[in-house]
């Protein structure tokens, strides 16, 4: 999630092996909804804390290997599954993934914001909070996606009340003409430009 603050997830390093320990430690610190990552995914880029001689650096990605180029079954220390049904999006195998003292190396560390070095020398390089912004933008897209999704759904059941007629009178009127199904319909057709706007915003 994007909850970065909360975020539980450790990665310590051990410069005697040049890795890192990443370790959930707690059922909260599961990583959940990860799209692919339920029955697919290999490999992932995995956010935790970086702790450096027993000091909390932030937050920082890792690539993590998940499961064996072979058989596919999860490594050892990797739990992984797939969430279950979702309300929308099925087609995707959203999954959960908690880590028990997995070795990640030293050049697993994505290392575009930062610089640490074999012995534990760590520097900061940029401005850390640029790598958030890939977070930000996963968010806008999601929210552009709902606003095409509903004006989709908008669109046809609109279209369908424009052209289907009732009443008994003679003629019948569109039951579009009547102000409950305007009522019912175009508070969606609004709520998708609200949507659609915000999400560029968001951008």
């Amino acid at each position: 999630g994007s909850n970065i603050r909360g975020l539980e997830t450790t990665a310590t390093y051990d410069p005697e092996t040049e890795s890192f320990d990443l370790h959930s430690p707690t059922p909260s610190s599961t990583k959940w909804w990860p799209g692919g990552l339920g029955k697919t995914a290999t490999h992932a880029v995995v956010y935790a804390r970086l702790i450096l001689k027993g000091k909390n650096m932030g937050v920082h990605a890792f690539i993590v290997a998940l499961r064996d180029m072979t058989t596919h079954a999860s490594l050892p220390g990797i739990e992984l599954g797939d969430i279950g049904p979702k309300l929308g999006f099925n087609g995707t195998d959203n999954g959960f993934a908690r880590f028990s003292h997995v070795r990640v190396p030293l050049a697993h560390l994505l290392q575009g914001f930062c610089s640490l070095s074999p012995k534990g020398e760590y520097a900061r390089v940029g401005d850390a909070r640029l790598g958030y912004a890939s977070m930000l933008h996963v968010r806008a897209n999601l929210v552009m996606g709902s606003s095409v999704a509903l004006a989709k759904a908008a669109l046809i059941a609109t279209r369908y009340s424009a052209v289907r007629l009732q009443g008994g009178g003679s003629p019948e009127i569109p039951v579009l003409d009547y102000q409950q199904q305007q009522f019912g319909l175009l508070r969606h057709v609004a709520a998708s430009y609200a949507l659609f706007f915000l999400g560029e915003e968001m951008r």
